[in-house]
C-alpha cells in the first residue's frame, strides 16, 4: 500500500474477529469519498440533484465488500494507491452494479425514474404504482436484458443513462398499452424492500434525460431555419397533436380561416392518406410549386428519419427508431414548450 494510504497504520481486520472487519477504517472511507468516488461517478455526469442517494449507496456497498471479503481487504491492503482505486472502481462502478447489485443500480437511479414517470403520466394516482411496476419489471429481468444488450466495454458513461432511461420509457408504454388495472398487479417486488435496503426519499423533480432529449431536438430543428416551421407543424400533425392558429400562421402568413380550421381538425382516428390529402390541399394554396399528398408524406417521413439519425448520432448508438422516435416528438411538443 502506497505511503499516502498507509500513514494511519490502521489494521486491515479488527484484531478481536480474526477473519472480518466489522467496519471500514477511516483512511478507506476517504479515500473512497476523495479519490475515487468522483472517478467512477463524476459529479458533472451524476450531480446531487439527480442522483441524491449515490454516494450513500456506495458507501454502503463498499462496508459490506470490505466486511463479507476478505480478499478485497487484502488486496488493498498491500496495492498501490492506484491499484486500490482500480481495485474499487471495478467493484463498485456501474457495471458491477448492473451485473451483480441491480437493487443498488435501481435506487441510484430512481428520483430519476421517478420525475420521469411524474413527467410522462398525468394521472397522479397513478404514478406510484407506476413506478412500482418499473422496479419491478426491472429486477425480474430487464436489468438483465439491458446488459446483454449494452456495450460489453459500457461505452461513455452518459451514453448509458440515456439508454437506460430510453428503456425505461419503452417500460412504462409497455405498462400503458397492456391497460394494466391499477392498483399494480405484481407485487413481486414492492417499493418498501428497496427502501428497507437503501433508505432515502423519493424527490420528486422534472426529467433531466427528457430535457437532454429536447434540447438535442431544438438543436437539431436550428439546423433547418428556412424549413423549421413547415417541419414543426407536420410533425405535429404526423403525431396527431392539436395544431394551433399560431402553428398554421407561422408556417403560412397569409393563411386564412379556412386553412386553420382544416389543419385544426382532429386527425386522430383518420388514416395518413387521408391527413395527407388534407394537408397538400392546404400547402397547394400557399406553395408556389404544387406537391401531391403522397410526396408531401414522403418528405415528412424523410425529415422524421433525419431527425432519429442525427439523435442516434449524438448518444452514438441506435436507440431511436420509427416507434420511440413518434413516442419523443409527441413529448417534445406537449411538454417541451416547443411551439
Amino acid at each position: 500500500m502506497s505511503e499516502g494510504l498507509n500513514r494511519d497504520n490502521v489494521p486491515a481486520r479488527s484484531p478481536a474477529t480474526p477473519g472480518t472487519a466489522s467496519t471500514v477504517p477511516t483512511h478507506w472511507e476517504n479515500f473512497l469519498e476523495n479519490s475515487v468516488l468522483d472517478r467512477i461517478y463524476p459529479r458533472h455526469l451524476f450531480p446531487p440533484q439527480w442522483f441524491p442517494d449515490l454516494e450513500g449507496i456506495i458507501k454502503k456497498l463498499f462496508a459490506e465488500r470490505w466486511q463479507s471479503d476478505e480478499a478485497f481487504r487484502d488486496g488493498l491492503s498491500g496495492a498501490s494507491e492506484a491499484s486500490a482505486s482500480d481495485m474499487i472502481s471495478a467493484a463498485l462502478a456501474l457495471p458491477a452494479l448492473l451485473a451483480g447489485h441491480p437493487h443498488a443500480l435501481v435506487m441510484i437511479y430512481r428520483q430519476m425514474i421517478t420525475g420521469f414517470i411524474r413527467r410522462l403520466h398525468r394521472r397522479e394516482d397513478e404514478r406510484p404504482d407506476i413506478v412500482q411496476e418499473v422496479f419491478a419489471r426491472l429486477l425480474s429481468g430487464k436489468l438483465a436484458r439491458i446488459k446483454d444488450r449494452f456495450d460489453a466495454h459500457f461505452g461513455p458513461r452518459p451514453s448509458f443513462t440515456s439508454y437506460f432511461m430510453v428503456c425505461i420509457r419503452n417500460i412504462y408504454i409497455d405498462i400503458v398499452r397492456e391497460g394494466m388495472n391499477l392498483p399494480m398487479k405484481r407485487s413481486d417486488v414492492p417499493l418498501a424492500v428497496l427502501e428497507a435496503d437503501f433508505p432515502a426519499p423519493v424527490r420528486q423533480s422534472p426529467s433531466p434525460f427528457l430535457d437532454e432529449e429536447f434540447a438535442k431536438l431544438e438543436a437539431i430543428l436550428r439546423l433547418h431555419p428556412a424549413s423549421r416551421n413547415r417541419i414543426v407543424l407536420c410533425l405535429k400533425l404526423k403525431c396527431r397533436l392539436p395544431v394551433s392558429a399560431g402553428d398554421v400562421r407561422r408556417c403560412f402568413p397569409g393563411c386564412s380561416a379556412s386553412d386553420i380550421m382544416e389543419l385544426g381538425a382532429d386527425f386522430r382516428k383518420r388514416r395518413d392518406r387521408e391527413l395527407f390529402r388534407v394537408m397538400a390541399a392546404v400547402f397547394n394554396r400557399h406553395e408556389a410549386r404544387p406537391v401531391r399528398a403522397d410526396t408531401l408524406r414522403k418528405w415528412v417521413e424523410g425529415k422524421t428519419h433525419l431527425i432519429m439519425a442525427h439523435l442516434n448520432r449524438l448518444h452514438g448508438r441506435d436507440i431511436y427508431d420509427g416507434d420511440n422516435i413518434h413516442d419523443l416528438l409527441s413529448l417534445f411538443f406537449t411538454e417541451g414548450g416547443n411551439p
